[in-house]
């Protein structure tokens, strides 16, 4: 037999709001890096930053390791999270 939507545990919709919230935090910080809000070399922490996004610590760390993962973040050791140089390409 097979389960329909609404038999989705508990545990199936906390992961599934987790990831939502962790998609969202992402993309509020690659539009603070857009519009310039965030500079290379300003460090992120992930106190402040969820304080500002209002969000929990969690989905700002998953957020931040995706952004390191694609290169505009880097981690420095005792320093925390630092925004990587790059330009705007303008077609």
């Amino acid at each position: 037999m097979l389960a329909s939507p609404d038999d989705r545990s508990v545990e199936d919709e906390g992961l599934e709001d987790r990831q939502n919230l962790t998609e969202h935090v992402y993309e509020k910080l690659i539009e603070i890096l857009i519009r310039g809000e965030m500079r290379p070399g300003d460090v992120i922490t992930e106190r402040k930053m969820a304080d500002r996004l209002n969000a929990s610590r969690t989905p700002i760390r998953e957020a931040l390791r995706r952004l390191e993962a694609e290169g505009l973040v880097y981690k420095q050791a005792s320093r925390g999270v630092t925004v990587s140089p790059f330009r705007r390409k303008i077609h």
